[in-house]
């Protein structure tokens, strides 16, 4: 359920920003068209440079939440790997959350199938968190992914 909720958010963000793109680009074509008359290119601007600033924050906005959102659940499935014998209290101690609502990321972490919960010989109330061999394997890629540098953030 994780992997198609990630796959249709990386699926939103692109299109949200074919969308922006598109609009800018016909924007501006609108205004270039629009340069013969003044009063229409006035008309022109102070609706499409507006728009366009607009629908560019609200894109924006939306990938830097779609963005955090997989940091978070990185950084829970990170802890549970960090800690053994990890409890979702642990987790929302850790990273400062409710244990309610870490709970819920847990279970969708779970149902994805990337950890498991077991029982907790100490606690019959709270179970013991472990990653999957997949949760596992997805933990040290996205690793390699973070670790490595963007193309053009090189110091040479």
């Amino acid at each position: 359920m994780l992997q198609s909720t990630a796959s249709s958010t990386i699926s939103e963000s692109g299109s949200r920003i074919s969308i922006y793109l598109s609009s800018l680009a016909s924007g501006l074509v609108a205004l270039e068209f629009s340069t013969s008359s003044h009063r229409a290119f006035a008309s022109l601007a102070f609706t499409v440079l507006p728009t366009a600033f607009v629908l560019g924050w609200f894109t924006r906005v939306r990938l830097i939440d779609t963005s955090v959102a997989n940091i978070v659940s990185l950084r829970r499935k990170s802890v549970i790997d960090t800690i053994p014998g990890c409890r979702v209290y642990d987790i929302a101690t850790e990273l400062s959350s409710t244990t309610g609502g870490t709970s819920k990321l847990v279970d969708r972490i779970e149902a994805s199938g990337y950890c498991r919960r077991l029982p907790n010989p100490a606690d019959r109330r709270s179970s013991l968190l472990e990653l999957t061999e997949e949760g596992q394997r997805m933990l040290a890629e996205a690793g390699v992914a973070f670790d490595e540098e963007p193309p053009g953030d090189q110091v040479r």
